[in-house]
């Protein structure tokens, strides 16, 4: 369960959308749902020294081992590199999860997120520069092939099919049930403050 709590709402923009999980894995195509259910998802990433969030921000902390010990509980590889600076994680996960409460079947998993089909162009034409298995975040099935590009863009448009979104204003708190339930952001202008909490397992 996820909640969020506006403290400053953008000037303009910042809304976060939201998408019915179970909506996204009924628009689409079944021969993809079932590619994706037969291999999962495999996520890697690369933190690097001023490329992207640091390992250090991202786990809060500067210890290894202890990074090392956190991944382990959740099923991540990791793999450090010149001297500790940077650290390769790779975790295989589910694309599909049947809620234990309802028993539905929902999509969840972030291939969309993580693979690079899913930056802005200019961006994207830059990060394929770097080796394939060197790109900061990168998402292929779970057997290490390449997803391609036409699943990401089927992907993304399911989502937009089944977003939604209402301008946050001050005060406003929204409590998302992180299973059925996806969320993202909108470009902003100004400042823009949504506090975020984490609570509880998936069901």
């Amino acid at each position: 369960m996820l909640g969020l709590w506006c403290t400053t709402p953008a000037t303009s923009g910042g809304a976060t959308p939201l998408a019915s999980t179970v909506q996204v894995l009924e628009h689409l195509p079944a021969d993809l749902v079932t590619r994706f259910q037969a291999h999962g998802v495999r996520y890697d990433r690369w933190y690097r020294p001023g490329l992207d969030v640091s390992w250090a921000d991202t786990f809060q902390t500067e210890d290894q081992a202890e990074v090392d010990r956190l991944c382990a509980e959740t099923g991540i590889i990791t793999e450090w590199y010149d001297d500790g600076t940077v650290l390769h994680t790779v975790q295989i996960a589910q694309a599909t999860h049947a809620q234990a409460a309802t028993g539905r079947l929902v999509w969840l998993n972030q291939a969309n997120l993580f693979h690079p089909a899913a930056l802005p162009g200019e961006i994207a034409a830059v990060i394929r520069q770097l080796r394939a298995d060197h790109l900061p975040r990168n998402a292929s099935f779970g057997d290490g092939a390449r997803i391609p590009d036409s699943d990401i863009e089927t992907i993304n448009s399911a989502f937009t099919t089944c977003s939604w979104a209402e301008p946050w204003e001050q005060g406003d708190m929204l409590l998302v049930d992180n299973t059925a339930v996806a969320h993202g952001r909108h470009p902003y202008q100004g400042e823009r403050e949504v506090l975020v909490a984490m609570a509880g397992t998936a069901p």
